[in-house]
């Protein structure tokens, strides 16, 4: 490019520059106020017209403003938001784990045999029933004196279903020795049934 055509090159873009700032300050102004008056603005807009068509003519080029990468960065703006809603609905349901299944079903009753003073009585327990009172209430005589743990009268011995009560508990292990533990023995007023069963125990005559 000769020396000439970069003059006319800078002066067009600084030419462009000026009047697109000219144009936008008055029609600020214009929109702001009526002070400008109306067959200035058009003589204005005019010689701005008549002043660009004699530069394109002559070979300058205008600079155009840089308004095509804003659509760019909305697009990939867009696509943040598009993928991000997906990520977080996806947290969750690789988050939740399945909630374990209860061990008797709402409503279903546990089956308790209790053999006591020589005869043995076929009951339906609650899950979560104290083992002593579910026999009492269902007119069973169990044997009971506190009903506390500090004493062994309630003491039973589990023939079947040790795996569907409750742990063994501080106050049975106090009462009650190890061999007695490993043989089956609990204390009737600490052990709650939880099922589902079968359970089976003996009170023996003392």
């Amino acid at each position: 490019m000769t020396a000439a055509g970069a003059e006319i090159l800078l002066v067009g873009i600084l030419l462009g520059f000026f009047v697109s700032q000219v144009v936008q300050y008055f029609v600020t102004a214009r929109s702001r106020t009526a002070a400008f008056p109306e067959a200035a603005y058009a003589q204005l807009e005019e010689a701005v017209e008549q002043a660009l068509a004699r530069r394109l003519a002559a070979g300058a080029v205008v600079a155009a403003a840089p308004v095509a990468a804003a659509p760019a960065a909305k697009t990939a703006a867009d696509t943040e938001t598009t993928t991000k809603p997906e990520a977080k609905e996806a947290a969750p349901a690789a988050a939740a784990a399945p909630a374990e299944a209860p061990a008797v079903a709402e409503g279903e009753s546990v089956p308790m045999t209790v053999t006591v003073g020589g005869q043995t009585h076929n009951l339906q327990v609650r899950p979560g029933e104290n083992m002593l009172d579910a026999a009492l209430d269902r007119n069973v005589d169990l044997d009971y004196s506190c009903k506390e743990g500090s004493c062994d009268t309630c003491m039973v011995k589990i023939l079947k279903g040790m795996e569907f009560l409750n742990d063994i508990t501080p106050q049975e292990r106090d009462m009650l020795d190890e061999d007695q533990l490993k043989e089956g023995y609990r204390l009737s007023c600490m052990v709650v049934v939880k099922g589902p069963g079968p359970i089976e125990f003996v009170q023996e005559e003392r």
